[in-house]
């Protein structure tokens, strides 16, 4: 019996300094890094305050020009979609003037008419594309592509399960 507890003994003194040292090597890592992190976090907060302190009315130009980017690129991308309709509406014209003989069949009323509709129709498929990144193309297939739901979904490369339950 004797002969085991020393056994056992100087196996842990074997064992037991380097696990002590490599754990507590380890615990003062990652104590330094994490007051290295709250020495970083202290600078930037007294960073902000002498910021804020300094120039709020940059701040302020800062932010209302970083507000209006994202507006200017929507107006930019609404005056690409109409350059499209409009595109689309020159086509649909010359295929009209071309199916009755040189006259065309669209009036300018008409032609308006059929273009925000068009834009109305790319403004939800739009909007529904931010909402629900799978729906949005199904619904293009389906009512724009004229496609079944079955040949959609298998555009899609998704289920017909899937697609019914979209």
């Amino acid at each position: 019996m004797p002969r085991y507890k020393l056994r056992t003994l100087l196996l842990l003194l074997a064992v037991l300094p380097p696990l002590l040292w490599f754990g507590w090597m380890k615990y003062e890592a990652w104590r330094t890094e994490k007051s290295r992190r709250e020495e970083e976090r202290r600078a930037f907060r007294v960073y902000l305050a002498a910021l804020e302190a300094a120039a709020p009315a940059k701040i302020q130009a800062l932010v209302a020009a970083k507000m209006a980017e994202p507006q200017a690129q929507a107006a930019a991308r609404r005056e690409e979609k109409e350059a499209r309709v409009q595109e689309q509406m020159e086509e649909a014209r010359i295929q009209t003037a071309q199916r009755s003989g040189g006259a065309s069949l669209l009036t300018s009323t008409a032609a308006e008419a059929l273009r925000r509709i068009l834009l109305a129709l790319e403004e939800s498929l739009e909007k529904l594309r931010q909402q629900d990144a799978m729906m949005s193309p199904l619904i293009s297939l389906r009512y724009c592509g004229g496609l079944t739901i079955e040949q959609a979904a298998e555009v899609l490369k998704s289920s017909r399960v899937t697609a019914f339950r979209l």
